[in-house]
């Protein structure tokens, strides 16, 4: 099993409802296969942020991994004791 902590920076905050959390994982799991399941498991607000109309992440999604920026659609699996932060563009002028 692997552990990665969470962190939500912004909207995605308001739109998980947490702050940070502890995410079990039964095996290798790609950036994008987080976000995924992430945005499945708080509804609708935080699935209109990370996921586009294909259930993908979106681009503009920014992630950080042990405080390194990467790609959301890196194909580096994440490994136990990982901590990830999400952060979505704000909108707006």
């Amino acid at each position: 099993m692997i552990r990665v902590r969470v962190h939500y920076r912004a909207q995605a905050r308001v739109a998980a409802g947490v702050a940070e959390e502890e995410i079990t994982l039964d095996g290798a799991c790609a950036p994008a296969d987080l976000i995924v399941r992430i945005a499945s498991a708080h509804g609708d607000g935080l699935r209109r942020l990370l996921l586009d109309g294909n259930g993908q992440p979106h681009s503009t999604v920014l992630l950080f991994i042990g405080g390194e920026q990467a790609s959301v659609n890196a194909l580096q699996p994440l490994k136990d004791g990982d901590v990830v932060e999400i952060l979505t563009p704000m909108s707006g002028g």
